[in-house]
Parts: structure tokens; sequence; C-alpha cells
């Protein structure tokens, strides 16, 4: 999928769609850091995007889980968690009201 998306993104550097799959690919193959990039860079092609705010959120979620299973004071990275809110938040505030702000709302939910 990485390799695809990247020719992608070479066409487009502009593509919204495959800087989101080369997130959700980066999210899957823990690579927590560049799934983030991919969805803030997402986001700033379309701010609308409503699922590209719940990569980030759980891009922001994976890596708190990873701080907290490394570190001796997981308690430090709890910032991690405001971020996570934050970017559901946004999203509440200004993407459409389709099915996925369900999830958003939900996700929201969680992460509080």
């Amino acid at each position: 999928a990485q390799s695809e998306v990247s020719k992608a993104i070479q066409l487009d550097p502009n593509n919204a769609n495959a800087f989101y799959v080369s997130g959700i690919a980066n999210l899957w193959e823990n690579k927590y850091d560049r799934a983030l990039t991919d969805a803030e860079r997402t986001i700033a092609i379309n701010p609308q995007f409503t699922v590209a705010y719940i990569l980030k959120s759980d891009a922001v979620m994976s890596n708190f889980g990873k701080v907290w299973m490394e570190e001796s004071n997981p308690r430090e990275n709890l910032n991690l968690l405001e971020q996570a809110a934050d970017s559901l938040e946004k999203c509440l505030s200004g993407c459409p009201k389709d099915n996925n702000l369900t999830t958003v709302t939900d996700r929201m939910e969680t992460v509080k």
C-alpha cells in the first residue's frame, strides 16, 4: 500500500485521500509519528475530512499507549490525551454533520 500511495502523492502532492491511506498504513505498522504527520497533512489539504481527525487522534492515542508501556512515569505525557481530544473537538466544530461524526463523538467520550 505504501508504495502505491507514494506514487499517488508524487503525482498529486495535494491528494488528501493518499495522505489518509498512508496514515492508516503507518498506524497499522506502528509508525505513530508518521501516521500523525499524514493525518495533519490530510487535514491541511481538506479540513472537512472527518476520518482524518479520527486518524490523528488514534495516532496520538497509540503513541500515548506506547509511552505508557515504556516509561516509568507516563503521567508526564498526559498532554498526548489532550492533543487527541483537541483533534476530535476541532472536528466536532468544523466537520460535516454526517455519519462519521457519530464515531468522532464516541471517540471523544473514550479519550475523555
